[in-house]
């Protein structure tokens, strides 16, 4: 028999499996998840802001962008009452990228920078590159190229200091887009080599 706990972890783990395949099931379970814990102080401690984000992140994967910011601000003041920085920067992060996704790309800057400082704080590497990614996203599609170019290549260095192969596969990647973007196409297909390089490698390590 399981435990209210295992069964509160298991509509967690069904939440994040289904968020960005079957998002709306994703909702559902978070929503039976939320329930279960209303009563218990203990595991709402614990879930709470895991499930609101993570109905938020269902949402923004469908593209309901007012939902989603309404459960990443809730996940933002759960996180503030609880005082847990690091669920702070994700639904800063989260309600960033949201911004971003509207255009309003000031704000978009403002809330990712916020969540940035945080995990700086923390030496999160691998959140630290999701900022620098995130961040240069946003100038790319604000059409400011080199500071795009800025962060990407920001991204790049962390990823290459903790050799993190996915993050140096998205990097190579984003900087062939920006050269490419920029008339550059020489260093542009150095850049797509490498990530293709790098597939390859991740490739033949999974067998």
């Amino acid at each position: 028999n399981l435990t209210e706990e295992k069964k509160v972890e298991l509509l967690y783990r069904l939440l994040i499996e289904y968020r960005n395949v079957l998002p709306m099931k994703g909702v559902d379970y978070a929503k039976i998840g939320l329930n279960k814990i209303a009563n218990d102080a203990r595991l709402d401690s614990i879930y709470r802001f895991k499930f609101v984000n993570g109905i938020g992140d269902s949402y923004r994967y469908i593209s309901r962008n007012e939902e989603a910011i309404d459960y990443y601000f809730r996940a933002l003041r759960i996180a503030e009452k609880s005082r847990k920085e690091k669920d702070r920067a994700k639904a800063l992060n989260n309600i960033g990228l949201i911004y971003n996704n509207i255009k309003d790309y000031k704000l978009a800057l403002d809330y990712i920078k916020r969540s940035f400082r945080i995990f700086e704080q923390f030496n999160e590497k691998t959140l630290i590159i999701q900022s620098y990614n995130n961040l240069a996203s946003i100038y790319w599609n604000d059409k400011k190229i080199d500071s795009a170019l800025k962060y990407y290549n920001l991204a790049f260095e962390v990823s290459k200091d903790i050799n993190d192969l996915v993050g140096l596969l998205h990097s190579y990647n984003n900087l062939g887009i920006v050269y490419l973007e920029k008339g550059d196409n020489y260093t542009a297909l150095e850049f797509f080599y490498r990530s293709l390089e790098i597939s390859q490698d991740l490739k033949d390590k999974k067998g």
